[in-house]
């Protein structure tokens, strides 16, 4: 019934067995990605620079709440990162549950250095050439 991640080697127990075992020894996680933002629309690359949803991030994750509670899905509990696009996104995604969203600075997406703010183009242009061709 259990089954070992490839990745860490640990344990885990298909969702499909969840119904048959006691919920207090079974959850569902939900990961949602925050909605869009300005920096996603100019193509700029964010790490954790502290920016806003844009309105377009706004409608994805009031769409992503509505379906949610459209296919019956509630939470318990919702956490996100510290940063404020993603405070936003969980914080749209928790009103429908009461929630109030719990921010953790572990969940931030990791630093990107000297990438962050820069343009893709920029990034994937000759001044970081000999990064990428590494890769």
């Amino acid at each position: 019934m259990l089954r070992k991640s490839p990745l860490t080697g640990r344990s885990w127990l298909p969702s499909e067995h969840c119904q048959q075992l006691d919920r207090a020894r079974c959850a569902t996680v939900y990961f949602v990605r925050h909605g869009t933002t300005g920096y996603n629309l100019e193509g700029r690359w964010q790490g954790e620079i502290n920016t806003e949803l844009a309105p377009q991030g706004i409608e994805e994750a009031t769409a992503a709440a509505r379906a949610f509670t459209d296919q019956g899905v509630s939470f318990d509990a919702a956490y996100c990162s510290d940063l404020n696009r993603a405070h936003h996104t969980a914080k749209i995604l928790s009103q429908p549950h009461d929630l109030v969203p719990t921010p953790c600075r572990a969940l931030r997406e990791p630093c990107l250095g000297e990438f962050e703010g820069l343009h893709k183009t920029v990034i994937h242009g000759e001044k970081y050439k000999h990064i990428f061709d590494k890769m």
